[in-house]
Formats: C-alpha cells, sequence, structure tokens
C-alpha cells in the first residue's frame, strides 16, 4: 500500500473514532438530563393525592389526612400551588408547582403534608406615562410590576402561618414615543414574574427554620 495513502487512511479513521466518542458523550449527557427532569417530575397519581390541598387556596378546608404543621426543626415539608393569572380565585387557576423547589421540601403525599404555599398572582401600576397623539387623543402607558402574594397555611387546618410578597422584575422604562396603533389607548408594559427561585428564597426560613 502507498506510504500516503495509508497515512491519509488513518486520518480519516483518527476523525470517526474522534466524532463518535464526540456523539457518544453528547447522547449520554442529554439522556441523563432527561432521565433527571423525569425523575423531577410527579406522577399523575401523586398529583391526584395531593389535589385536595389546593382547596386551601380558595379559603376552604384542609384534608383530615394531612399531617398538618409541627413546631420543631425542619424540614416541614410542603405542597406549592402557584397561580400567573392576575387576581384570579378560580382554584383551576392553580397549579401544583412542588417540583419547582428542593427535594427535601417536597411532601410526596397527604401525610407528610404540614405546609401548603398558596401563590397568588398580582399586577401593580408603578408608574402611568401620558402621551398626546398626532390626531390630539391622550394615550396612556402603564408599567406593571408582577408581585407573588404567599400566603402559607397548615395543611390540615387552613391556618394562616404567615404571609408575604415577592416582587418580580421591573418593567422597561417608558419612551419618548410609544406605539399606540392598536385600539386602545391604554398600552401596559411588563416585567417578569418572581422566579421559583425568589420565592423560594422567601419560603426557606419557614421551611427550614
Amino acid at each position: 500500500m502507498d506510504g500516503s495513502l495509508f497515512f491519509r487512511s488513518w486520518r480519516v479513521w483518527i476523525a470517526v473514532a474522534i466524532l463518535v466518542g464526540v456523539f457518544g458523550c453528547s447522547a449520554v449527557i442529554i439522556f441523563g438530563t432527561s432521565l433527571s427532569d423525569l425523575q423531577r417530575r410527579p406522577t399523575q397519581e401523586a398529583l391526584a393525592a395531593v389535589s385536595p390541598l389546593r382547596e386551601l387556596c380558595g379559603g376552604g378546608e384542609g384534608p383530615a389526612d394531612a399531617k398538618g404543621y409541627t413546631d420543631g426543626a425542619g424540614p416541614h415539608r410542603l405542597i406549592v400551588f402557584r397561580s400567573i393569572l392576575a387576581d384570579d380565585q378560580d382554584l383551576t387557576a392553580y397549579y401544583n408547582r412542588t417540583e419547582d423547589y428542593p427535594t427535601e421540601w417536597r411532601a410526596p403525599g397527604l401525610s407528610e403534608a404540614e405546609l401548603v404555599a398558596c401563590v397568588h398572582a398580582e399586577r401593580v401600576v408603578i408608574e402611568e406615562c401620558n402621551y398626546t397623539l398626532d390626531n390630539g387623543v391622550a394615550g396612556i402607558v402603564q408599567r406593571v410590576q408582577w408581585l407573588s402574594r404567599i400566603v402559607l397555611l397548615d395543611a390540615r387546618n387552613g391556618r394562616v402561618l404567615d404571609e408575604g410578597e415577592v416582587a418580580g422584575s421591573l418593567p422597561r422604562d417608558c419612551q419618548d414615543q410609544e406605539d399606540f396603533s392598536g385600539s386602545s389607548m391604554i398600552v401596559q408594559v411588563a416585567g417578569e414574574q418572581p422566579a421559583p427561585d425568589a420565592i423560594a428564597e422567601w419560603l426557606e426560613p419557614r421551611v427550614m427554620p
């Protein structure tokens, strides 16, 4: 075999081996990440088992099967229900988002649930900017900030243990010129809703005293 041909073939096989290794490592990482995500997600059965606790977010009574809050060192395991619709009192708008929080905080079932955190969404107008359009019509831009109002309750009797608020990011500033191309002369610009990490920071000293 010609020496230069052998050398070129050897280089091709080395390149193929490198590519196979790279793709193999990527597949392992992707598979491992997907498996981790699946393990974090609660099963339908687990969600159904703790769904009666959602009634507490509407002022209802807690189920007798819940453990309820007990004094002492944490973790005081909890279930978190969160709504992302502002001022919505419909309980169907509240979703179980316990998976967003540390594993050791999560109550796997009613019999382990000490706390229920109801996270209500609110929008607050923090500034109004007035504009006069070319046709003389007045336009208003409202800068809106999202708030998460957290109510922490005893999972068994519904007693309110603590309340607080976590603010989302600030909306952008009003601009020198704004677009009022729609039919409404009131335009709202909003920031982001509070992230789970910010809510967890509020919850931590109550779950892990």
